[in-house]
């Protein structure tokens, strides 16, 4: 079952929602858009969710350009957490998505309920891991402590090199007591964990994004900007990571570049503190190969 409209086209399932659009789905969507996000958020909503599922989405489309493919499939449509207790799986797809109903879309949002067990993997080759403790496993998550705790935890390569202008892949494993959904706290953490695995070789104790880091973190400037500038993590190559924005911050890493990120959540006694496991390298294609 499902609905059609000029614009756009919903295909509904039981475990499979599909919607297909002229225009890819923006943030906080007016007029035909914000129709075809209602619909969209109504068919997610009447999924079945069995325990242990994960959502896997697919942003497919064979336009080019800047893409935040968490943005697109999950927090352009909101009203996710239901379907994410378990984990979250999203992933760029760069290509014509198939005709139906008679009609080619240029843009199709792909969800599916799967059994965590049966995901398949992420990554086609590992280039490193990075393991952090120390941060809040709630809605209220912010992308500067996962930067903060991430550039302080473990880091091991498992492959020399780095993915400067090329697609990655992420692999994220979040445990903790009663940990919240995918969906709360998956912005935060890539955006978090993709800066702490690139360096910004313009930082400086001058700037004002450094020095406004800093006042939040409770460090000193000098301190920020050696952090940021160092290059001993650096996967994915360098940017500008963090700027000024109004009165505080904004983080700019280069996740646009992630084509895979999944995020499996994994509840653990309650005396364990919250922890991050991240495995990052070479996605996988359709075909399963990298």
């Amino acid at each position: 079952m499902g609905s059609i409209h000029p614009a756009h086209s919903i295909h509904q399932e039981p475990t499979r929602v599909r919607g297909y659009s002229e225009v890819r789905l923006p943030f906080e969507p007016q007029g035909s858009m914000k129709v075809f996000r209602d619909e969209l958020r109504a068919a997610l909503s009447a999924m079945d969710a069995p325990a242990g599922r994960v959502l896997a989405a697919r942003y497919v489309s064979a336009a080019g350009g800047f893409v935040d493919v968490e943005n697109v499939l999950l927090y352009n449509v909101g009203g996710l957490g239901r379907l994410t207790a378990a984990g979250v799986h999203v992933e760029r797809v760069v290509e014509e998505p198939d005709p139906v109903d008679g009609r080619s879309f240029p843009h199709l949002s792909d969800y599916r309920l799967v059994p965590g067990t049966l995901m398949p993997p992420a990554i086609a080759e590992p280039m490193a891991r990075l393991a952090f403790a120390g941060v809040r496993l709630t809605s209220a998550l912010k992308p500067h402590e996962v930067w903060d705790a991430a550039k302080a935890g473990t880091f091991e390569r498992s492959r020399e090199g780095a993915l400067v202008g090329v697609p990655f892949a992420l692999d994220v494993k979040v445990s903790g007591p009663r940990p919240p959904s995918a969906f709360s706290v998956i912005k935060p953490l890539l955006d978090g964990i993709v800066a702490a695995l690139q360096s910004m070789p313009t930082a400086t104790p001058d700037g004002l994004a450094e020095a406004r880091l800093a006042a939040i973190l409770g460090t000193t400037p000098r301190d920020v900007a050696h952090r940021l500038h160092d290059a001993g993590r650096d996967v994915i190559g360098p940017g500008r990571l963090v700027r000024p924005y109004r009165t505080g911050i904004m983080w700019a890493p280069a996740d646009d570049r992630c084509k895979v990120a999944r995020v499996t959540m994994h509840e653990t006694a309650a005396d364990q503190p919250p922890a991050v496991e991240v495995t990052i390298g070479l996605p996988l294609d359709a075909s399963g190969e990298g």
